[in-house]
C-alpha cells in the first residue's frame, strides 16, 4: 500500500513552504475491505480470543462488528450504497433481508421459512440490544459476563 504522504508530497511541500501546518494521520477501519472466509474466520477468532481473555464487552463488540461487516458487504455486492454510518444493526439487517427477499412478513413464505427469517431477525435485535447494554462501545448498563458474550 502506498503511503498517502508520497502521493501528496508535492502538495504537502507547497503547504509547508507557505507556512501551513499540516499533519497526515492514519485512520484504521474495523470493517474488512472484502467479505472473505479468511476475514470472517479471523474476526470470529478475535471474538473467541476476547472471550478467552474474559474481555466479554470486547467480544460482544467484535461479534456485532462481524455481523455488521457481513451485512454491509452483502448490500454492497447487491448494489446498495450504505451511506448512513449510524444505521442500527437491525435496520441494516432489515435492509439486507428486503434485498434478499427474506422479509419475514412476506405472505408467500411457508410457516417454517417465516419462523427462520423471524428468528434470525430476533437474533440480530438481541445482539444489538446486548451490545448497547454491555459492550465496550457504549457506557455499560450491564456488566457483561460469559453468558452475554457467547
Amino acid at each position: 500500500m502506498q503511503d498517502i504522504s508520497s502521493v501528496f508530497n508535492e502538495f504537502s511541500n507547497y503547504l509547508k513552504d507557505n507556512l501551513y501546518e499540516i499533519e497526515i494521520v492514519q485512520i484504521q477501519s474495523n470493517v474488512p475491505p472484502d467479505l472473505t472466509y479468511r476475514n470472517i474466520v479471523r474476526d470470529l477468532s478475535n471474538c473467541d480470543k476476547r472471550i478467552g481473555d474474559k474481555d466479554y464487552a470486547g467480544a460482544i463488540t467484535s461479534a456485532r462488528t462481524v455481523v455488521e461487516g457481513v451485512c454491509k458487504e452483502n448490500l454492497t455486492i447487491l448494489g446498495e450504497k450504505v451511506t448512513d454510518e449510524n444505521l442500527s444493526l437491525p435496520k441494516l439487517f432489515n435492509l439486507l433481508s428486503k434485498h434478499l427477499n427474506l422479509d419475514s412478513s412476506n405472505t408467500k413464505f411457508e410457516k417454517s421459512l417465516k419462523e427462520i427469517t423471524s428468528g434470525l431477525s430476533k437474533v440480530i435485535q438481541g445482539l444489538s440490544e446486548v451490545r448497547n447494554q454491555s459492550s465496550d462501545s457504549h457506557s455499560k448498563t450491564v456488566n457483561p459476563q460469559f453468558h452475554h458474550a457467547v
